[in-house]
């Protein structure tokens, strides 16, 4: 499955080395690495997709741009290898401004060669643009990934695998990156990324080069000399470009390790002053509130039926319930109840959306696209509503059926708290229910082992990590 985040920044538009981008106004860059232990190439692609690609919905403060993104994953022969999409929505103050938004996908291909197509829906015009680009799947171990550019870079603290809004993470480090990375004299510092594979410990020594677009050299900075464990290692910097002109550059990397050097390079750009000034100023004004734009653009309708799916935001209060009062509440003060409801769960200020409630409803949507059924929308079915509550499981056990048990599915999250969650096909027509779960808020099925067998029931225990009685008690 891809792995989608979004973040919304204010960037220069361009063509830059390395990005594809072919006039479209969409922008992608793949940043491979070996997975040595499955012989497979790990891939990080982000794609950068203008604002001026949608129209804007509306006039004045509260206009709006609404656009939908698909990317899709071939092999050489055609073959979708992925296929997903997802709704977007962003200020329409910031279409003039060279604005764009930034998709971010994780996947993971064999040996061959690939393409990766991006489609933009116009959601007011309904016009849809596209652009690829090519990249292939390692056969054997390249010694080094591709280099990956950075505009914010930490590393965690080992064991901790959370990520922010926007961030990527590679081991344990946790980055922001883009197709052509940008900074500027309110950002000068830039992060590198480069994994080194080898199969003894050695010590190798990166060398860096700032050089311009069609490749000439430019500034030489500090090498940095590392030992890498057997089977090999990250190696990652930061450091300040500040007084480079405006312009576009090109980051070179020799990497060399036991006499043999390995070149690897990632273009970025340096904003104009004015831009970089420009930028800040419009997303201070942005961030005055999307939540504002967002509801203060739906018709009532719609913001009845997102006001009804509250009941699934993790920590809702009752009386939180209650104040949404559909047949007695002025269109204006349902407008105020969802904009203050999702400012009190915005916490990050800092960006110019509210990811939390984007990603609710992203959730919410997804749900409805794939769990609904005749006449129940997706998140009012058993799971649809775990999977806009808590997101996609990382790991499930498909639906299977022995003696006469009823067909089960599995899901179980790993990421943050630990859950998992039984779910069974009693009527044998796909309309799964909830039958037991580690969530105590969750209301499970009295005497589920009675319709699924006791035998299944242990099977899914032992797949769980439980004891394989666990589930005796139950019946």
């Amino acid at each position: 499955m891809l792995i989608a985040a979004v973040v919304t920044a204010a960037t220069l538009a361009s063509h830059a080395i390395g990005a594809q981008a072919g006039g479209t106004g969409i922008q992608m860059r793949a940043v491979r690495f070996w997975l040595g232990e499955v012989k497979k190439t790990s891939v990080m692609a982000t794609v950068d997709v203008s604002y001026t690609l949608a129209t804007p919905v509306g006039t004045g403060p509260q206009a709006y741009l609404s656009y939908q993104v698909r990317v899709t994953v071939l092999d050489e022969k055609g073959g979708i290898l992925n296929d997903e999409k997802w709704p977007r929505h962003a200020p329409a103050a910031l279409r003039g401004e060279n604005a764009s938004g930034m998709e971010t996908l994780s996947f993971g291909v064999a040996p061959g060669n690939y393409w990766l197509r991006v489609e933009v829906k116009d959601s007011a015009t309904q016009k849809v643009v596209a652009d690829s680009i090519h990249f292939d799947g390692y056969p054997v171990s390249p010694g080094a990934s591709d280099l990956l550019l950075a505009t914010r870079m930490r590393q965690a603290p080992s064991g901790d695998t959370t990520t922010d809004i926007g961030e990527m993470s590679r081991g344990d480090f946790r980055f922001v990156t883009a197709p052509s990375l940008h900074i500027d004299l309110t950002q000068p510092i830039m992060g590198l990324l480069l994994e080194a594979y080898t199969p003894e410990a050695v010590s190798a020594t990166l060398t860096l080069k700032v050089a311009m677009a069609d490749g000439t050299d430019l500034v030489p900075l500090l090498p940095k000399t590392q030992n890498i464990p057997a089977g090999g290692g990250i190696i990652a910097s930061q450091f300040s470009l500040e007084g480079l002109p405006a312009g576009q550059y090109l980051l070179k990397a020799s990497l060399t390790m036991k006499g043999k050097a390995i070149e690897r390079q990632a273009p970025f750009t340096v904003n104009v002053e004015q831009v970089a000034l420009t930028r800040n100023v419009n997303e201070t004004a942005a961030n005055r509130g999307l939540d504002e734009v967002y509801f203060n653009s739906l018709p009532e309708d719609s913001l009845d039926l997102y006001a009804e799916v509250l009941e699934l935001v993790p920590g809702v209060t009752s009386r939180e319930r209650a104040a949404y009062r559909k047949d007695e509440l002025s269109l204006a003060a349902k407008r105020r109840f969802l904009i203050e409801f999702w400012a009190k769960r915005d916490d990050i200020k800092s960006t110019l959306i509210n990811e939390y409630r984007m990603a609710f409803y992203e959730k919410v949507g997804y749900a409805n696209s794939h769990y609904g059924a005749r006449f129940v929308p997706g998140w009012k079915t058993a799971l649809g509503k775990i999977y806009a509550k808590y997101g996609a499981p990382d790991d499930s056990l498909p639906s299977h059926m022995a003696g006469k048990g009823a067909p089960t599915l599995v899901w179980r999250y790993t990421h943050g708290k630990a859950r998992w969650f039984i779910f069974a096909d009693r009527n044998y027509n796909n309309s799964w229910q909830l039958m037991r779960s580690s969530e105590a808020t969750e209301s499970g099925f009295p005497g589920w082992t009675s319709v699924v067998t006791l035998e299944i029931a242990r099977d899914l225990a032992t797949w769980l990590a439980l004891p394989v009685n666990y589930f005796d008690h139950d019946q």
